[in-house]
């Protein structure tokens, strides 16, 4: 398995789920967070802080392409 840093280059949550999970509100959006393990485990497979979000490390890894 390919790995970035030492993690699986794959987040553990996909697009379309993070679409869906977009998409709701209330109850239902409530009920979406919980079937993905909860705030603090979606964070988790997106290899993220809850209180800190991406390094700064990963920020400056991201390609700028002007136009």
């Amino acid at each position: 398995m390919a790995t970035v840093e030492g993690r699986p280059a794959q987040y553990g949550v996909s697009l379309r789920q993070l679409r869906e999970l977009m998409e709701t509100r209330g109850s239902e959006g409530l009920a979406r967070i919980n079937a993905l393990g909860g705030p603090q485990e979606i964070c988790r497979k997106l290899y993220t802080s809850p209180t800190d979000g991406k390094s700064l490390h990963f920020i400056l890894d991201i390609p700028v392409v002007f136009f």
